[in-house]
């Protein structure tokens, strides 16, 4: 193989590299995320995980004086959903300076599996052995 194509291969194989770690670092960081909202009248906290499942919620006492059940549960459902709106913004800024918005996938988070899109042999990639050029086929282009 010449020089210059095992450079560019060499290049293209260390930017890959990069990405992908950097997407799994953001993964992990992504599964650590929890999101903790307060309604206004300060009578419930909620907290939700990187899913946006419900993991807690505390219901000051007052609040059993102060609203009949109909509006503490809607209560709750409001301050889940401040939680869970405060999640996905912050799973969004995560996402955002990492991958570009490819058909909403920075919209994605919970359960998508980033890592996949980006096997750690670019060799097990769908369709790549398609890609590579044949006997003869002119060099990669730079820039």
């Amino acid at each position: 193989m010449r020089a210059e194509y095992q450079a560019h291969i060499d290049e293209l194989m260390q930017q890959y590299r990069q990405v992908r770690d950097n997407l799994g670092r953001m993964q992990r960081e992504m599964a650590e995320l929890t999101a903790t909202a307060q309604s206004e009248d300060e009578l419930v906290k909620v907290t939700v995980d990187h899913r946006g499942a419900l993991t807690a919620v505390d219901i000051n006492p007052r609040a059993f004086r102060a609203l009949d059940s109909a509006t503490l549960g809607e209560t709750i459902v409001a301050t889940a959903k401040a939680a869970t709106d405060d999640l996905r913004r912050r799973v969004q800024e995560l996402v955002t300076p990492n991958m570009p918005d490819v058909a909403g996938l920075s919209r994605m988070g919970g359960d998508f599996d980033f890592s996949k899109m980006f096997p750690e042999d670019p060799k097990d990639m769908p369709g790549l052995r398609d890609l590579r050029p044949g006997p003869g086929a002119p060099p990669p282009r730079t820039g």
